[in-house]
């Protein structure tokens, strides 16, 4: 007798694996080719999970690369043959593979993936088309044509990132979308985190859909900063390349701001804390614009050994934290152990130092608000976790043979300011050439205005309301994604609850859970993703999710 559904004591034991799989693994992505291809098939034709615009310009063109240039042998090479084996375009594209079909394969949640990921996915992909659609519109929409707002997706404890459409295997690929990426942890919690999607997708994914634009960001920084400050001196001229050498990472910072508004900067410096253990980090690499080192990079110090640099550690070595504990000298004594702490040093990964940061975004807030008491609070705030210091540390690396030492470099935190202050206006003062000798500040591509800030008070009243109560109250005022996450970031930093039985991180929950459900209302009213054009929503009560 054959057995059945309801005789068979394992036979949902495929789907319990998935589950496991995606679990571990973070993601759905399995190197099998015919396994992947038989699941994006899935994908085509079916609109309700992703929009017909997605299918022509994303997912056929990656079957079609997939199936008739790649082939069976091409992916098997890249995902079954020794890392070292392949070469620096193979890596890329290999990431690129990964990254995009696993970005697909969300979208088909069916007995594979949970549905309320997928409904917690429309939420982020609101935020994501919503800030590119609205920076792109109008005049700056012809400099990048034929680009679709990246696609959202869940990732690893690594991100959130950014994979832009410009990235060359993407190209190669015909795929019109870029990526982001977003820690699958905060889809339950974290409500701060997700202001990052302001850095990523207004900066890096705008900035690199036009040509020339972030040398030319740089060069603009390097003028500004020579016309202030004495290039002759040797620490000027150290955080003028430093600076050059961050201009996209400040780049994005100034476009977050303009996006988002203030929550942007408070949101930032909460997140970092929660990711430092508590504080800004005042110590870090001096970038420069020649080549930076491994992103595997290490320094190690410990009681009684001279410091150790490791340019290059095993892959298969992940350290979450920026800094902490590696493990302990030998021998191992445990009435007197001696720790042995380890701190991240990627120079090729060139994000200005955490503290400073903030008075980019400082500057371009008081510059479209002068009045405003963010500006003062955001940088009062950032000078509190340096307890009073006035230096900040740079550590440059210096490669003398036979090894490689790190030395200090002191500055000043005044002058730390000062530099952030010229960078940030020096970006927002470059102009892009919109057409013929009609040019356009970057300030003017998105702005955040007295309205903005009007709007997100009405969403921040609606949010913090006792009585479930929907978005139509707003009146006749447009609202959109970006601003109801800066209201959810500004409710949930300002607001302390009375009560005894109400503690402020279940305050904190309520608000992320409505943000949430407002986001994915906007979302499925516009089911093509076409977000450009705001819209007035009408919102039933939320249920808070358990």
């Amino acid at each position: 007798m054959a057995m059945t559904s309801a005789t068979n004591p394992i036979g949902n034991l495929i789907a319990a694996i998935s589950d496991v799989y995606y679990t571990t693994h973070d993601g759905l992505f399995r190197p099998n080719y015919h396994e992947l291809l038989i699941d994006l098939v899935k994908l085509d034709g079916n609109d309700i999970i992703l929009p017909r615009n997605y299918q022509t310009n994303v997912l056929q063109p990656f079957i079609k690369f997939l199936k008739e240039q790649l082939k069976e042998e091409g992916f098997n090479k890249l995902f079954h043959e020794d890392e070292e084996k392949l070469d620096r375009r193979d890596k890329a594209l290999k990431k690129a593979i990964e990254e995009m079909a696993e970005g697909l394969l969300q979208r088909n949640y069916e007995f594979k993936y949970f549905s309320a990921s997928f409904r917690d996915l429309k939420a982020i992909q609101a935020i994501v088309t919503t800030i590119f659609d609205d920076i792109l519109r109008s005049d700056i929409t012809q400099l990048a044509t034929d680009i679709l707002p990246p696609l959202a997706k869940w990732g690893g404890r690594k991100g959130p990132y950014a994979i832009p459409q410009s990235m060359p295997c993407l190209k190669e690929m015909n795929i019109r979308a870029g990526i982001v990426s977003f820690p699958a942890e905060h889809r339950t919690g974290g409500l701060l985190a997700w202001i990052s999607l302001g850095h990523e997708v207004a900066g890096h994914h705008f900035l690199r859909s036009i040509d020339g634009l972030i040398p030319k960001l740089r060069e603009n920084i390097k003028t500004a900063l020579m016309k202030s400050m004495d290039p002759d001196d040797s620490l000027t001229a150290s955080l003028i390349d430093y600076w050059c050498a961050c201009a996209e990472e400040t780049a994005c910072d100034v476009l977050g701001v303009l996006n988002i508004g203030p929550s942007f900067g408070i949101g930032l410096i909460g997140y970092f804390r929660g990711v430092r253990g508590g504080k800004l980090k005042s110590t870090g690499p001096m970038y420069s614009t020649g080549e930076g080192s491994s992103t595997n990079s290490l320094i190690f110090e410990g009681a009684g050994i001279d410091q150790i640099f490791v340019e290059k550690v095993s892959d298969n070595l992940t350290l979450k934290q920026t800094e902490g504990l590696f493990g302990y000298i030998r021998p191992y004594d445990p009435t007197a152990p001696r720790p042995l702490k380890y701190q991240k040093f990627k120079t090729s990964n060139k994000h200005p130092l955490d503290i400073i940061r903030p008075f980019v975004i400082a500057q371009i807030i008081r510059s479209f608000n002068p009045s405003s008491h963010w500006s003062k609070l955001i940088e009062k705030e950032a000078l509190s976790d340096l307890n009073g210091r006035e230096h900040i540390t740079l550590l440059q690396l210096i490669k003398e043979s036979p090894r490689i030492a790190i030395s200090p470099v002191i500055v000043p935190v005044k002058l730390a300011i000062k530099t952030a202050r010229i960078a940030a206006e020096a970006v927002a003062e470059s102009t892009i050439l919109i057409r013929g000798s009609v040019e356009k500040r970057l300030r003017e591509v998105v702005k955040w205005e007295r309205e903005d800030e009007e709007l997100v008070e009405e969403i921040k009243r609606i949010i913090l309301s006792l009585r479930p109560e929907s978005l139509s109250t707003v009146g006749e005022k447009e609202c959109s994604a970006r601003h109801i996450l800066a209201a959810s970031v500004l409710s949930a930093v300002q607001t302390r609850s009375d009560s005894e039985s109400v503690t402020s991180i279940h305050v904190i929950k309520s608000i992320f859970n409505k943000m949430k459900g407002f986001l994915v209302e906007i979302f499925e009213r516009k089911p093509t993703l076409n977000l450009g054009q705001h819209i007035v929503v009408s919102l039933p009560p939320i249920e808070e999710e358990e």
